[in-house]
């Protein structure tokens, strides 16, 4: 038999940190287009506009995707702590031990 583990607010922690790494991500901002005389040829610089143009596409992908991720695991980490705490009450802990099993509290 598999045994599962999850530790609740290691789950809620981890949501917080990816919110604020979508944040980061976020904050990079716009790359700016560089002039024309740096790139040289004008194909050399319609690629860079182009490369520029989706980095900064998929970096907001990205940090939406991990700001969605973040708030899931957030919410989920809560949903368990609130699971585990009512089934630890229902069984008549306290703070300091579990009568019915041997669960720490």
């Amino acid at each position: 038999m598999t045994t599962l583990r999850v530790d609740g607010e290691a789950i809620r922690t981890l949501g917080a940190d990816l919110t604020v790494l979508a944040e980061v991500l976020a904050a990079l901002g716009e790359g700016q287009a560089a002039p024309g005389s740096v790139t040289g040829h004008a194909s050399v610089s319609a690629a860079l506009d182009e490369l520029l143009g989706n980095w900064s596409m998929l970096r907001r992908r990205l940090s939406g995707a991990l700001d969605d991720l973040g708030a899931a695991a957030a919410q989920a980490g809560t949903a368990y702590l609130l699971v585990e705490n009512g089934i630890v009450d229902s069984l008549g802990c306290t703070p300091a031990a579990c009568p019915a099993s041997s669960i720490q509290r």
